[in-house]
């Protein structure tokens, strides 16, 4: 059998020359030579290697290790190359010319490749022990993996919760927001792809949202209003939202970030660090959750998310994060039509208008115009065509405000 080094330059090529990208050399030994690239990400040379294969050697061991840290790809603005940056801090530069490329070779080789073809489960390939090493690591490593499993098992579970006011305001809302809790955000807690700790409502909002969760995963499915289940929105995560305590107030479909696999775009502007969450996260729901008979007249207040949610359409719809104090929600189906909307910090926004007598308030816009007004001076860069559609589709909505916010005895989110 050859040596590593001669199948690296049989794999390169008579063609190639030291003046390419590493990335280029790497990603062709990859196609010419599968178990050539995961011997080299391993193990490495033997010896010092020449000017081909040397290069090569050291940038498939630290991918590798940038795959088994979990990474993220920045495009650098004015540079002409692109960052991965690992968990660990660890960072890599990717030629833009380059950068498709490498981020589905990435994703290929660790083993979250992409394909137009109907997927048949028991369909497989024989893998070498290489690649094994590559992707489960050394024999030593898994067993320590494997402990820390067996671990994870004996630790009680972070338990997340709903109160009730947020579940009777289900019976409003489109049915496709309840199968969306019953089924994505469980399974979104169960196997998320990122955790942030710290939700950025700005200074002011309250500390239990300032400290709260932000859980992002993939269900492979979809609900409408039906209940019927579909595939997954291409280009979107599901996130759920929680406070401090565990109690979950919001969750919806958001842009995914395709420079950074399993996490939502603008995750700088919307939340805190992301953390490495060893527990099992799962959501405790009573087990008669059904959907109600959607209402556009009746938006809903959460006082846990100090926050109100108005839908103008039931169509399935997405989030997106205009600023501190306003979400819209967007058609699945078509990406340019407004279905609704959150407006978030309701309590400090009604508490700067003095807006606290108001008791089913013709046509409510005049409460919105005044939250809204009140957001469009801290955010002027929004248009005002957004908000005037946004104002328009209050007219017809009226609504008594509640009574101030209930002071809840949260028990701890991590079950006893």
């Amino acid at each position: 059998m050859k040596d590593l080094q001669s199948r690296v330059l049989s794999g390169l090529g008579a063609d190639w020359d030291s003046t390419r990208s590493p990335w280029d050399g790497l990603m062709r030994l990859y196609e010419a030579d599968r178990e050539a690239f995961y011997l080299l990400a391993c193990d490495g040379l033997s010896d010092d290697g020449d000017e081909l294969s040397k290069p090569l050697a050291d940038l498939a061991q630290e991918v590798r290790s940038a795959v088994r840290d979990t990474y993220r790809i920045e495009q650098q603005t004015g540079s002409g190359e692109a960052i991965i940056k690992t968990r660990s801090g660890a960072s890599l530069s990717v030629p833009s010319p380059l950068v498709a490329r490498v981020k589905q070779f990435l994703l290929e080789i660790d083993g979250k490749g992409s394909s137009d073809r109907s997927g048949k489960d028991y369909e497989g390939r024989p893998v070498s022990e290489a690649e094994v090493r590559f992707k489960l690591g050394e024999p030593s490593g898994r067993e320590r993996d494997q402990a820390r499993a067996r671990a994870r098992c004996e630790v009680r579970p972070v338990v997340f919760r709903i109160h009730d006011e947020d579940l009777r305001s289900l019976q409003t809302l489109p049915p496709y927001v309840t199968y969306g809790l019953t089924k994505c955000a469980k399974k979104t807690l169960l196997a998320p792809t990122m955790v942030y700790r710290g939700l950025n409502r700005g200074s002011r909002a309250p500390q239990r949202l300032r400290d709260g969760w932000a859980v992002c995963g993939k269900p492979s499915r979809a609900y409408d209003n039906d209940g019927r289940a579909a595939g997954s929105p291409p280009g979107m995560l599901y996130m759920v939202f929680a406070d401090t305590a565990g109690y979950v107030f919001d969750w919806d479909w958001v842009r995914e970030d395709p420079e950074s696999p399993g996490h939502p775009l603008n995750v700088e502007l919307r939340f805190g660090n992301p953390v490495q969450e060893s527990r099992e996260l799962v959501l405790d729901l009573p087990d008669t959750v059904e959907p109600g008979q959607f209402d556009a007249t009746k938006p809903a207040l959460s006082w846990t998310g100090d926050c109100v949610f108005c839908y103008m359409s039931d169509a399935p719809s997405f989030g997106e994060r205009i600023n501190h104090d306003l979400s819209v929600f967007y058609s699945l189906g078509d990406p340019a039509t407004i279905t609704g909307f959150k407006i978030k910090n309701v309590q400090r926004i009604l508490s700067e208008e003095q807006i606290l007598n108001i008791k089913d308030a013709p046509g409510l816009n005049v409460l919105i115009r005044a939250i809204l007004r009140n957001t469009l001076r801290e955010h002027q860069d929004i248009t005002i065509k957004l908000y005037d559609i946004i104002i328009a589709a209050w007219v017809n909505v009226k609504i008594s405000l509640p009574a101030p916010a209930p002071e809840y005895s949260d028990p701890p989110a991590v079950m006893c």
